[in-house]
């Protein structure tokens, strides 16, 4: 006669863990708050680079959410990820996830490490036709 096993039955719970990119060799952890400000900088600074821009494209903020759209009808949507410490962009060529790399103060994409400030100047090239300086 086979064995029932009684453990079948209870829940086991185990904490959820992240994935995340790590840059320096040590465990980067930032507090929610720190994380808050990162973005909240960077999106300010994403916005004052695209008012410099003479093309003709518009942009808004709604919630946790900025939205690039060009005059080819596409969008970059630049999105916060409180759970995974991220940000997210939203592109023609895919999805891309961005850690903060403390050392270098840029996120940094957690594919291929590219940083993330060259990344948009160059998917706002590729994408919208539209060349600026980023920095």
């Amino acid at each position: 006669m086979a064995q029932m096993n009684t453990s079948a039955g209870k829940r086991h719970e185990h904490p959820l863990l992240l994935k995340v990119a790590h840059f320096s060799g040590k465990n980067p952890v930032i507090t929610e708050s720190e994380f808050n400000e990162l973005i909240e900088h960077t999106f300010e600074a994403l916005e004052e680079a695209l008012d410099q821009i003479d093309a003709d494209i518009d942009y808004q903020m709604s919630g946790s959410v900025l939205t690039v759209e060009f005059d080819n009808d596409t969008k970059l949507v630049f999105s916060r990820q409180p759970p995974t410490r991220q940000l997210w962009l939203a592109a023609r060529a895919g999805g891309f996830h961005f850690a903060y790399d403390k050392a270098v103060g840029d996120w940094r994409g957690t594919r291929d490490g590219q940083l993330f400030r060259l990344f948009v100047v160059d998917q706002m090239k590729i994408q919208g036709g539209i060349t600026f300086e980023w920095r």
